[in-house]
C-alpha cells in the first residue's frame, strides 16, 4: 500500500511544548481550526497578508483542505490547551526552486508578547531541515512590520530585497525579503 507522502509528514512532525502552548502540524480533520484562525488573521490585519477576510469566506471545504492537504507544505496551530490562538506555514511556492517560503504568522493579540512567535519559527524551520529537499527558507513583510522582521533577524533570516507587492485590503505597499540557509543547520 503506498502511503500519502503529505499524511507521513505531518504525521511524523512531533508537536512542540512549552508549558500551556503547544503547536502542531494541522490535518484533514483540522479544517473548521484552519477556517477560523485564518480568517481571524486576515479580518484584523487585511493590511498584512495577502489574502483578505472576503476571499476566506469564499472558499470552499475542498480549497481549505487543499491548504493543508499536499506535498511540501504545512501548516502549523498554535494552541493553548485545545484553543487555537495562532497559525503558521511553509510551502514551497515554486517546486523548480528548492526553497520553503514562511508564511501566515498570526497570534491572537491577547498572547502577543509572550515569546510564541519563536515557537513558530522553530516548527516552520525544524520542519523545513527535516524535508532535505529544501536548500533555504525565504520570508517576507510588510514595510512597518517591526515584530516580523525582528522575528525573522532573530532566527538568522538575512535581507535579500525588496519588491511592491498588493495586500489583501487592496493597497501596495513594499514587501521585504529574507533568506534562511538550511544546509549549516543539517550538520
Amino acid at each position: 500500500m503506498k502511503r500519502n507522502a503529505a499524511a507521513f509528514y505531518v504525521a511524523n512532525f512531533q508537536p512542540i511544548i512549552q508549558g500551556d502552548y503547544s503547536i502542531r502540524a494541522l490535518n484533514k480533520d483540522d479544517v473548521e481550526i484552519l477556517k477560523y484562525i485564518r480568517t481571524l488573521a486576515v479580518s484584523e490585519y487585511p493590511n498584512m497578508f495577502l489574502d483578505n477576510a472576503e476571499n476566506t469566506h469564499k472558499k470552499s471545504n475542498e480549497e481549505w483542505l487543499s491548504l493543508i492537504c499536499g506535498e511540501n507544505k504545512c501548516i502549523f496551530g498554535l494552541f493553548e490547551g485545545v484553543r487555537v490562538i495562532g497559525l503558521a506555514s511553509v510551502f514551497q511556492p515554486n517546486i523548480e526552486i528548492m526553497e520553503g517560503h514562511i508564511a501566515m504568522g498570526y497570534i491572537v493579540s491577547e498572547y502577543r508578547g509572550k515569546g510564541l512567535s519563536s515557537l513558530l519559527y522553530q516548527a516552520r524551520i525544524k520542519w523545513a531541515v527535516e524535508h532535505s529537499h529544501f536548500k533555504a527558507l525565504t520570508a517576507s513583510h510588510r514595510e512597518g512590520n517591526e515584530a516580523s522582521r525582528k522575528s525573522m533577524m532573530k532566527h538568522g533570516f538575512i535581507y535579500v530585497g525588496q519588491e511592491p507587492e498588493t495586500f489583501g485590503d487592496g493597497t501596495t505597499g513594499m514587501s521585504y525579503k529574507y533568506k534562511l540557509d538550511l544546509e549549516p543547520l543539517r550538520l
